[in-house]
């Protein structure tokens, strides 16, 4: 079996084929907002500094080791990368096909010779070497699949739906197998669950000027986004307030529907890393071919 990725900016479109067959599509919501959460943990940090007298200037403690990448885009590289593994746990795939980005970086003045996004690129093909085959296909190579194959793209790419950008990977596999049954019985969107990480404080002081810790990966010694069953229905955990447990439901918003959960009173089962939701159930994408 063969993995097709269609690597975005803020999505990614992911599709499994064997040599007749697409299996399944994916569409990745990449994690967001890296830059600025590493912006605001510096101001605070600033602040904090600012206040110690007699502070010596220290301007040689940042040396960046070899093969650095920048947060923002080691986040979306990593889970792309984990996506990927654990569908390789469950299908036998042996080789990917994606598709290169390459844009103009001195026109969009990244510098000349260097970005973020290449370091990224170039660690994410090293993996994939690991994993199994490699397969690039530029832009231009997918739209034109696109177009014989007669597949539609939407314009909005962040639409929950299969016509939005995993298509794009439908396309890369058909060219690189040939001969596809481009059905797709399967449609899933994954997203990396939001977690607030825990700081010292809250930016902002309360009444009285207290600030109170603020985040965090446990609540009440049970990990954050593990599933549990209560009263024979599941549900994913979240904070704590004064002893007892939020609980949130399955969906890729985790919307919290109770916020007073007894420790004693839930069963907990695993903990979620990837939230996933099936959008799509039967033969979606593309006509299904003639009888005879």
């Amino acid at each position: 079996m063969w993995l097709a990725d269609d690597p975005g900016s803020k999505y990614d479109g992911l599709a499994i084929a064997s040599h007749k067959q697409v299996q399944m599509a994916v569409m990745l919501e990449l994690p967001t907002g890296i830059a600025d959460k590493l912006t605001n943990r510096s101001q605070l940090r600033r602040a904090r500094r600012f206040k110690l007298r007699r502070r010596p200037k220290r301007f040689d403690n940042r040396h960046r080791p070899e093969g650095w990448i920048a947060p923002s885009q080691k986040a979306k590289v990593e889970f792309r990368l984990k996506v990927i593994r654990e569908l390789c746990r469950i299908y036998p795939i042996t080789g990917f096909v994606v598709e290169d980005v390459r844009f103009n970086h001195y026109r969009k003045h990244w510098g000349k010779n260097f970005s973020t996004v290449e370091i990224g690129k170039a660690y994410l093909y090293e993996e994939l070497k690991k994993l199994g085959q490699l397969k690039l296909y530029e832009g231009w190579e997918t739209q034109e699949e696109r177009d014989v194959q007669g597949l539609k793209k939407i314009k909005s790419k962040s639409k929950r739906v299969l016509e939005s950008h995993a298509v794009d990977a439908v396309a890369m596999l058909s060219r690189w197998l040939g001969t596809l049954d481009l059905r797709v019985p399967e449609f899933w969107v994954f997203k990396h669950p939001n977690l607030r990480r825990r700081s010292l404080h809250l930016q902002n002081p309360a009444k009285g000027g207290v600030r109170r810790v603020h985040g965090g990966t446990v609540a009440l010694g049970v990990p954050k986004n593990t599933i549990c069953i209560l009263k024979s229905r599941l549900y994913r955990t979240g904070g704590s307030t004064k002893g007892r447990l939020s609980l949130h439901d399955l969906s890729l918003e985790a919307k919290r529907v109770r916020r007073n959960a007894k420790i004693g009173e839930i069963k907990l089962l695993f903990r979620q890393t990837i939230f996933g939701k099936e959008v799509l159930k039967g033969f979606a994408l593309a006509p299904a071919p003639p009888h005879g």
